[in-house]
């Protein structure tokens, strides 16, 4: 892109621009807006900024020049603010800075740098005009309204189905190069979507999930659970304790067991750390509501007949009474105080003499009265 080619803005943008600022902005500080144009035969997209200048003058010049072709792009009188912004200047303009020096960066000289540089996302006033070049005539940008319209007809070259995406309805997937090249490659998975448009146009779903959900034809809501479920252990550090007691196929039959349960992984942190300080194997307790039962996953034979109140005449039932006759053949707890917690939060049919001490009856009788339903109007 030759800056000597650049022309100035036309009289009829320059309106266009003015009139969209004067309707839709309140703010006198610096805002960009842009519109599209082309320079020996590209389409590129002129970024303006304007700020005011007393209470009725406002000024307005071209700053930056982004071409769809071009891997660098045309800056002039712009440059990063350490507030993470944009800053212009604007001395030829008339405005006045300290001690009346020129900032170092408004020289009003184009440079090339990076195309991914200086692209603030602004309000393109003439987005119709790509629409008028035959290369960019079935782009659809009417319809996407995309962010940096550039970028966007940038990806369009490079793969033309993402109008099919657009028209759609999905053009929020757009970015995606993965779905992109599916989407050229596998007739099924255009179908696929095709089927579940209305769904995922309803809800924001990651890539992945949409991939692994036409892989794997599970629902689409359960595997997005899955997957903010992993962000959430991956990024909370106070959730490691479970990050590495479950992996690979047991963390999902993990969330599928906190979702049936309609609890939650703080609650079941809770109990891991208390079955952690008594020293118990937490592998096979799992919190549900208020009670704590056992996952569906978990080897009935490790059911802890003591932690639970199974339906009279289930398989659970049985076995709890087959586990409690196993606790009879040791002595008895010998702490009074111990027995008289327990008692309590034991349901009647398994009340025994369990053999531990009375610092785990206590903490026992600590923990149950936090999670379990009454038993016997306790």
């Amino acid at each position: 892109m030759n800056p000597n080619y650049i022309k100035p803005i036309p009289k009829r943008i320059e309106r266009q621009i003015l009139n969209y600022d004067a309707q839709h902005n309140t703010y006198t500080g610096l805002r960009f807006y842009a519109y599209l144009t082309t320079i020996q035969k590209e389409l590129v997209k002129v970024t303006v900024a304007i700020r005011n200048k007393g209470k009725k003058t406002r000024l307005i010049k071209q700053v930056a020049i982004h071409g769809v072709f071009s891997d660098k792009c045309l800056v002039k009188d712009m440059e990063y603010s350490f507030m993470g912004n944009y800053r212009v200047g604007w001395y030829d303009e008339g405005i006045k800075y300290p001690y009346n020096i020129r900032p170092f960066y408004n020289d009003g000289i184009w440079y090339a740098v990076d195309f991914k540089y200086f692209n603030p996302w602004t309000h393109v006033i003439n987005p119709q005009f790509a629409l008028s070049l035959s290369q960019f005539r079935y782009s659809a940008v009417n319809i996407q309204n995309p962010p940096c319209i550039i970028t966007y007809l940038r990806t369009y070259l490079k793969y033309p189905q993402a109008e099919y995406l657009v028209k759609a309805g999905l053009g929020k997937y757009v970015g995606s190069t993965m779905i992109l090249k599916k989407i050229g490659s596998d007739k099924g998975f255009r179908k696929w979507l095709m089927d579940h448009r209305e769904e995922l146009r309803a809800h924001h779903y990651y890539v992945d999930v949409v991939l692994r959900a036409y892989r794997t034809g599970k629902p689409l809501e359960l595997l997005q659970s899955y997957r903010e479920a992993k962000i959430n252990l991956r990024n909370n550090n106070m959730l490691t304790p479970i990050r590495e007691l479950f992996t690979g196929i047991e963390r999902e039959r993990f969330f599928d067991y906190i979702s049936e349960q309609d609890t939650n992984v703080n609650t079941y942190l809770d109990y891991l750390k208390a079955c952690q300080y008594l020293g118990l194997d937490s592998v096979v307790y799992i919190v549900a509501r208020r009670h704590i039962k056992i996952a569906p996953f978990v080897p009935p034979a490790y059911y802890p007949a003591h932690f639970f109140k199974p339906a009279h005449g289930t398989f659970e039932f049985q076995n709890a009474l087959r586990i409690t006759e196993s606790y009879k053949q040791f002595p008895a707890a010998s702490a009074t105080p111990a027995r008289r917690f327990c008692i309590p939060f034991l349901p009647h049919y398994l009340y025994h003499p369990l053999s531990l001490n009375a610092r785990l009856l206590y903490h026992m009788r600590t923990f149950v009265c936090k999670f379990s339903l009454p038993i016997n109007g306790h």
